[in-house]
């Protein structure tokens, strides 16, 4: 099983459905096209468990801030420990509701 596997708990690799890789394409493609290559971005997620878009945020724009927020306490300790897995120790992570 992926999620077990050395390659995942070492954060190689990192699973996720299709049409989660397509809101930070589009959300590229849109900067590109307003900014330019020497966009410097300000990313939020709102509801961001389990990770799989704001680590590819993270790897692919690399934004100047990145805030991710999972309103579940228990979805943001999964987000915060995927997001460590996957090296991307510099997004602020928030619990907030509403």
């Amino acid at each position: 099983k992926l999620g077990e596997s050395l390659l995942h708990l070492s954060g190689e690799v990192y699973g996720q459905e299709a049409t989660s890789t397509l809101p930070v394409e589009a959300l590229r493609m849109a900067a590109l096209q307003k900014f330019g290559h020497d966009a410097k971005l300000h990313v939020l997620d709102l509801c961001a468990a389990p990770g799989s878009k704001a680590s590819q945020v993270a790897s692919q724009l690399r934004p100047e801030s990145l805030v991710v927020n999972e309103p579940r306490k228990e979805r943001a300790a999964l987000l915060q420990a995927n997001l460590l897995r996957a090296g991307v120790a510099e997004a602020l992570v928030l619990c907030l509701d509403g």
